[in-house]
């Protein structure tokens, strides 16, 4: 839709009937007296062409006599291809508002039907119309569209409501010509269309600016397949870093009008808080969010805002009032990452959000590079926790440990095993030679009656420990931390830590790991948080890794029991102390079986996600708790920052449904101490 901006205040206006009657002798007069004159401009044949290397332009008036304005500009005769004889002249003696070109406005035609200008080759023209009101005196008396070349150039333009009564206003667009000729068409709505003078101008052609390359792309719809748009790029199929696990297929099968690209369109995700885009660097990103309605068909049914790294980047997106029904509908904004990972979030008006597709892209050179790894530690590729199961063994008797597990898992309401991503998690922060140092003191919240060596002596684990500033443990009763500092290849995690009334800290247990780039993922015993010895952040599942779809390690699963006095490799303690031969033992490894079709499960994005890496790389037996679970990095750091939990986006829904459909019963237990060296 073009724009209607008037020239300082714009404005137009109209003849009726009853006006042309009051000035009907003065005009024949005045039509009389300069015959001669419009005989002449009339036969005179069309000059189109400009001086050497001039761009077109064409300017008419309403007046019957060519002028030359107040600045000098030389205006033609009203031609009779503007498809009206009538005028008015209601604001000819009239000091125009808003121009210091009054004259422009003074003389109107009206009952205008179209008009036709020859042009002097195919390109773009900028067509500008002046308008002033000289009869009406209130709003909606005189609205009449613009048609350029069969195409809507202005909707509903309204004189007087846009300026007043006896004001100048302009409205501009640019068209394409093809054929020769400019055509435009006035489509009257209410009472006839007015035009004081037409000014055409022929638009440069501009040189091609050098295309932009590309450094980063990423490209998602709802569909739980990959597709290829027309321009050959290869969208992923719906991951967890989409938002929801929810689906709306009415469109799909169905033509979506605004597209070449339907089957980006047809398939919707809804009810999502907002989503999350892994990116490689700080730096500007281009963001384009695909719409279409499938369900409502009236404006102001299903409304949102969007947010982009906690700014409103687009309020009140409607897709059925911008485009309609069916009717692809794209939101296009610019926004600069400073994280690591692009986050949205909307905002519910009316009805829940729903969206087709997202494209992120960037041509920033900061992009290039390719995305660093998602592990929150970089444990070495020798560790346990990056070992391929694949081709394990399985232990004599899984089938029975399994279907004890299942019978925990499903308890006495049949839930699914849980997903700890609002509590009972790890908190994890990394550290940088800046970081403040602290030294940790010991809360004995377990009543030992002193304090263990190697926290303050020997090793000292509690001291010189870099904690963040705003840093805050998990949310629950474990109120575990992580910290991992880069520069020394050192990992401290924590137990019950918390802030001292002096704004310390302190903790009841945990550790350090030294040189963990080449650990194998435990703490010297008895040290850590877990009961097996194991460090968490070596199986908790990363928010990184929850956004890519990604998880390259084995995962920490928490049972509700454990064989009493026996670990197996890679734990070197146990909490354990059930009896049987159909109970796991803590360090124990399960794989999920190699050869499922996990795409056909209907998993949610995030179940998915942990039921690949389960196939390669397993679960690893590492506590005991309430309940069968896996545990995931806290979201409370990400909250504090930037008021959303991400796990209320990577989950998709409820943390209790995440897991649904997981097929345990294809789960195998491999022996005790597989891989140990």
């Amino acid at each position: 839709m073009p724009s209607t901006t008037p020239p300082g205040r714009p404005g137009p206006f109209h003849a009726s009937p009853a006006h042309s009657s009051r000035r009907s002798a003065r005009l024949r007069l005045l039509i009389l007296g300069t015959l001669t004159v419009l005989l002449a401009a009339m036969l005179t044949p069309l000059t189109i062409a400009s001086a050497a290397g001039a761009p077109f332009v064409s300017r008419m008036t309403a007046r019957w006599m060519p002028f030359t304005d107040s600045t000098g500009t030389r205006w033609d005769a009203r031609s009779w291809s503007l498809g009206s004889d009538k005028s008015t002249l209601a604001l000819q003696n009239a000091d125009i508002i808003g121009t210091d070109r009054k004259e422009l406005y003074q003389v109107g035609a009206f009952a205008v039907k179209g008009y036709r200008l020859a042009v002097p080759q195919a390109g773009s023209y900028s067509v500008r119309l002046l308008m002033a009101e000289g009869y009406w005196t209130a709003p909606g008396k005189r609205v009449f569209d613009v048609y350029a070349e069969n195409l809507p150039a202005a909707k509903d333009i309204d004189i007087f409501r846009s300026v007043g009564k006896g004001a100048a206003f302009d409205v501009q667009f640019v068209v394409a010509v093809t054929d020769g000729a400019l055509d435009l068409r006035f489509d009257s709505k209410v009472d006839h269309a007015l035009i004081t003078a037409i000014e055409v101008t022929q638009v440069p052609d501009e040189p091609v600016p050098p295309k932009e390359v590309q450094t980063f792309a990423y490209r998602m719809t709802a569909a739980s397949t990959e597709l290829v748009d027309a321009a050959g790029h290869t969208w992923k199929r719906r991951g967890p870093g989409f938002g929801s696990s929810k689906l709306n297929t009415r469109l799909v099968g169905k033509e979506v009008a605004g597209t070449e690209d339907d089957n980006l369109y047809q398939y919707n995700a809804y009810g999502m808080k907002g989503m999350l885009v892994p990116v490689p660097a700080t730096a500007t990103y281009r963001v384009r969010l695909l719409f279409a309605e499938g369900y409502w068909t009236e404006p102001g049914k299903r409304v949102v805002d969007v947010r982009a790294e906690g700014r409103v980047v687009a309020s009140g997106v409607d897709a059925v009032a911008a485009a309609g029904p069916a009717t692809a509908h794209d939101v296009v904004f610019d926004t600069r990452v400073d994280d690591g990972m692009l986050t949205l979030d909307f905002v519910s008006l009316t009805d829940q959000p729903m969206v087709a597709g997202i494209e992120v892209t960037s041509t920033d050179p900061a992009a290039a590079t390719s995305l660093p790894s998602a592990s929150l530690i970089p444990l070495g590729s020798t560790s346990v926790f990056h070992q391929d199961l694949t081709n394990a063994p399985v232990v004599e008797g899984s089938s029975a440990i399994m279907t004890r597990l299942r019978a925990a898992i499903a308890g006495e309401w049949g839930f699914n095993a849980a997903v700890n991503a609002y509590q009972y998690n790890s908190a994890f922060y990394t550290a940088t030679p800046s970081t403040p140092r602290h030294t940790v003191a010991f809360y004995d919240c377990q009543n030992k009656g002193w304090t263990p060596n190697g926290l303050f002596d020997g090793p000292q684990y509690f001291v010189d420990v870099p904690i963040p500033n705003g840093a805050v443990p998990a949310t629950g009763t474990d109120s575990q931390m992580g910290i991992y500092d880069p520069s020394t290849d050192q990992l401290w995690e924590f137990w019950v830590m918390r802030r001292t009334a002096t704004g310390g800290w302190e903790s009841c247990w945990g550790g350090r790991v030294d040189d963990v780039s080449t650990s194998d993922g435990t703490f010297p015993e008895p040290f850590g948080v877990s009961a097996s010895g194991l460090v968490m952040a070596g199986g908790v599942v990363s928010i990184q890794e929850a956004a890519r779809g990604e998880i390259d390690h084995a995962l920490y699963l928490t049972v509700t029991e454990a064989k009493a006095l026996l670990f197996s490799h890679p734990a070197n303690r146990t909490d354990g102390r059930s009896e049987g031969d159909d109970i796991l033992v803590e360090g124990q490894r399960l794989r999920l079986d190699p050869s499922l079709d996990v795409r056909t499960l209907g998993l949610t994005p995030f179940g998915e996600a942990v039921a690949r890496a389960a196939q390669k790389y397993g679960f690893i037996v590492s506590d005991l708790g309430g309940t069968v679970s896996i545990a995931t990095e806290s979201g409370r750091p990400d909250e504090r920052r930037t008021g959303l939990n991400p796990w209320e986006i990577l989950l998709g829904g409820p943390s209790y449904d995440a897991l649904s459909k997981f097929p345990w019963d294809r789960v195998e237990v491999m022996p005790i101490d597989y891989g140990k060296p």
